[in-house]
């Protein structure tokens, strides 16, 4: 540590000191606020009128129910008539000289070998080797 002045005006010392104070005023400070009781009064928050006011009294509306929902109508199919005339397609003309032709050797795609990727789901569950028996005699050694 480096040297003070004067070292009987140092605080550093007495820091322990200063923090038991804080807390025990804090500690003090809330306990009174959770004794602290009020005074009842009687404190008249909303006053009534001096005056009787007539009070008008609503008779209950007779709502009428609302009309049904209308009944679905079913139709039934009917079958179109031979005799309509069919709609024609117009045929598509294409222009072969612009397709040009396939090249004459066809050469088939390699089969790219399957990579071994992780299983989402695996038919049998994995053991140790030599089974839980020597597993279970290699744990306890």
């Amino acid at each position: 540590m480096e040297k003070r002045k004067k070292p009987e005006k140092d605080l550093r010392n007495k820091s322990g000191l200063f923090f038991q104070i804080g807390v025990f005023a804090a500690l003090l400070l809330v306990v009174s606020a959770f004794e602290y009781k009020q005074k009842d009064s009687n404190i008249v928050v909303c006053s009534l009128p001096t005056e009787a006011e007539p009070q008008w009294i609503v008779p209950p509306t007779d709502i009428p129910p609302p009309p049904p929902p209308p009944k679905p109508v079913v139709h039934n199919p009917v079958e179109a008539d031979p005799e309509e005339p069919e709609i024609e397609i117009p045929d598509i003309i294409i222009d072969t000289e612009i397709i040009p032709d396939p090249p004459e050797e066809f050469v088939e795609p390699k089969e790219e070998p399957v990579s071994e990727l992780p299983f989402d789901i695996v038919e049998s569950m994995p053991e140790p080797e030599g089974g839980f028996e020597a597993f279970y005699k290699y744990v306890s050694k």
